[in-house]
């Protein structure tokens, strides 16, 4: 087994590779004695399948163009574009222009919605940036006269692009749409370039406290890629799961709320 394709993220094993890469045999003691901190594994199998299923991931492949998108996001496409400017650039660009004061905005929104973790300080936040482009992930920003009314983090492997986040100060330029235009000018670059299959939001939300997904999928042609969800949990973390797993709806902890979704979502 390959152990290069796989990382520890918050007590996970997860794949490192895009979601149509074949990983082989699964061989989950190896695993686990390699990543000893891990919890449980996760991992994917049989991408964009056929058949409709509880898990999927959002993706945008095939044609893309202002033709390819509805009439009215269209309009909010242009006015966006029309009024601010929308490009790759380098993170200190960001950094140097408001992209914090895009970070907070984004916080006060999710916090309103009753989802918002811990926000990061500005040294954090800063750092964070600076690690991502270090690990070759890249950055788009939408500027209104110099200051950064939104930004996008992609990263570009296995012949896909992650939308690894994208956040916008709605509460100064919500007026101007700078998520939408973000959306259609990365979308559009990356299906243009050589070798890209496809452009990939992730999977659906364990904790389904966002509506972006459906946004993607109605204002911009995104669709539903069908896979199947494998998780395998440590056997203590498992009971904990089982016996929790009936009191769902009163469960308010996301990560409780995660680890019972991946039991139930999964094959």
């Amino acid at each position: 087994m390959d152990y290069s394709n796989w990382t520890v993220y918050k007590r996970g094993v997860i794949s490192k590779r895009s979601p149509h890469v074949d990983l082989g045999e699964v061989r989950a003691r190896e695993l686990f004695a390699h990543f000893p901190s891990g919890a449980y594994i996760r991992y994917i199998s049989d991408f964009d399948k056929a058949k409709d299923d509880i898990f999927y991931y959002v993706i945008k492949d095939g044609e893309f163009s202002m033709e390819t998108i509805p009439s009215k996001t269209r309009n909010m496409v242009r006015r966006c574009m029309k009024g601010l400017s929308i490009k790759r650039v380098d993170v200190q660009e960001i950094i140097n222009k408001g992209g914090y004061d895009v970070e907070l905005s984004e916080h006060r929104r999710f916090e309103r919605k009753g989802f918002a973790s811990k926000v990061r300080n500005k040294e954090q936040w800063e750092k964070g940036m600076k690690d991502a482009q270090a690990n070759g992930q890249e950055f788009w920003g939408a500027f209104c006269d110099g200051i950064v009314a939104a930004y996008a983090v992609t990263r570009v492997k296995d012949g896909m692009v992650d939308l690894v986040t994208w956040k916008c100060d709605y509460e100064r330029f919500n007026n101007m749409y700078p998520s939408y235009g973000l959306v259609y000018v990365m979308t559009e670059y990356y299906l243009k370039q050589p070798g890209i299959r496809y452009v990939n939001d992730g999977n659906k939300s364990f904790t389904e406290h966002s509506e972006v997904q459906e946004m993607l999928i109605s204002k911009f042609g995104y669709r539903k890629a069908y896979s199947n969800l494998h998780v395998i949990f440590k056997w203590w973390l498992k009971i904990i799961i089982v016996l929790l797993s009936p009191f769902e709806k009163y469960i308010k902890n996301n990560v409780l709320l995660s680890f019972i979704r991946m039991y139930k979502w999964s094959v």
